[in-house]
């Protein structure tokens, strides 16, 4: 999944504005709107046999505002590696936007946990993070149908993106120039139907 497509299944996920509006004795339909901004980059540091990437993804909408982060590190010498990751809610004010020109990220606690995620807690860090749009937007969409017994879920999304270059630190220590960097402006609508 790439990061627009992740992007916009995030903020269907967060959607939480449902309007119910029954079309006849039988039938019921559940409506999420979401709109939302969203920010991510990557990088990635040498340093001997040691390889660090590390990745930073802010999704903000009208539900609130969700900062990810993944720290990965490959050991070349010995082929081992290992990543954390975790997200964290975070008041909105955190996070400014300027359309797809620039976006920041004031500092936020994270706490992570090792397998990816899915392990034991590790270590809190502290991230923040900015972005400077560049070259020219482009845009997407996202379409998906599914159905289930009684039920069927329809998703439509649509996405404006901007590559953009990233700076930004984790408990202080700069990560230098970022080797990708986007900026994401999201629409979403999500549908279920309930025979």
């Amino acid at each position: 999944m790439n990061k627009v497509s992740k992007a916009v299944a995030i903020a269907a996920a967060l959607g939480i504005l449902f309007a119910a509006t029954p079309v006849s004795a039988s039938t019921t339909h559940y409506i999420t709107r979401t709109n939302g901004n969203a920010a991510s980059a990557d990088w990635q540091s040498v340093n001997g046999d040691i390889t660090t990437d590390s990745y930073v993804e802010v999704d903000q909408t009208k539900a609130g505002t969700d900062v990810f982060v993944s720290l990965c590190t490959y050991n070349e010498a010995t082929e081992e590696g290992s990543c954390q990751a975790g997200y964290s809610p975070a008041a909105n004010n955190v996070f400014t936007v300027n359309k797809l020109n620039s976006a920041a990220l004031s500092p936020v606690q994270v706490q992570l946990y090792d397998d990816y995620g899915y392990g034991n807690p590790t270590s809190v860090v502290t991230v923040q993070a900015s972005w400077t749009g560049s070259g020219k937007t482009q845009k997407g969409r996202f379409q998906y149908k599914q159905s289930f017994g009684g039920f069927t879920e329809i998703t439509d999304g649509q996405s404006t993106l901007r590559n953009a270059s990233a700076s930004g630190s984790i408990d202080g220590t700069d990560l230098g120039p970022s080797s990708y960097g986007e900026l994401v402006q999201f629409r979403t609508l999500d549908l279920l139907k309930i025979k």
